[in-house]
């Protein structure tokens, strides 16, 4: 009996944690928002499919939805998990123009897109993209981090808590950064540089640009790489 008892407990446990993977259809989008625990790959592939993977309660609970051009990845209000482990997504994607993550998640890829782009992050998770963009905008609110590669015509950026920015090898002519916290931002600069910290952060700038209006307010240090 006390056999039977542990078996069946352990086929329990097997399945509490049994891992899946899901493909769902998509329509076309040009944002993407994310929250939760969620590790994002964007191909390309000229696909419409998506995949999942990770605990089946999770993926099973996990809402995938476009709605104005924007697609939305999060989990169900009213799936009460204790816990979990990171999701897997790969997505396919053709153009992008903007990319949100609220949570510890994650959005990453090796695409290169083009046009105006917007990014941001709340809370611990991590944005990794490559932009070749006209305007660019980037805020971290929290401890997270966004990293781009790539150029731009002008970034705009704001950091806020003890997250950072990593754009040294993000080519713009013309920055503004602000830093409120402890957090950092490293830029590339190549004709103009505005900016702002207020607390214990840093800014660091690559390139040779007319440094403008730079206004530091407590411990925190504006100085080139």
């Amino acid at each position: 009996m006390k056999n039977l008892i542990l078996l069946v407990s352990f086929l329990f446990s097997v399945a509490a944690v049994a891992q899946v993977t899901e493909k769902r259809d998509i329509s076309a989008f040009t944002k993407i928002n994310v929250t939760g625990s969620y590790a994002v790959e964007l191909v390309k592939t000229g696909g419409n499919t998506l995949t999942i993977s990770g605990d089946q309660d999770a993926v099973s609970n996990t809402l995938i939805e476009v709605s104005g051009g924007e697609l939305k990845i999060e989990m169900k209000r009213n799936f009460k998990s204790k816990s979990y482990k990171k999701l897997t997504v790969i997505v396919p994607v053709n153009q992008l123009e903007e990319a949100d993550i609220t949570g510890s998640g994650s959005i990453t890829s090796d695409v290169v897109f083009t046009g105006d782009f917007k990014t941001s992050v709340t809370g611990s998770g991590k944005v990794n993209l490559n932009v070749k963009a006209s305007d660019a905008k980037a805020n971290v609110t929290g401890s997270g981090s966004v990293t781009l590669k790539g150029s731009a015509t002008s970034l705009k950026c704001h950091v806020a808590g003890s997250g950072s920015l990593k754009a040294a090898d993000f080519i713009c002519d013309n920055v503004s950064v602000e830093v409120a916290g402890s957090g950092s931002a490293h830029v590339y600069s190549k004709k103009e540089l505005t900016g702002s910290i207020a607390g214990s952060g840093d800014v660091t700038y690559a390139g040779d640009p007319a440094v403008n209006d730079v206004k530091v307010n407590g411990s925190g240090s504006f100085k080139k790489r």
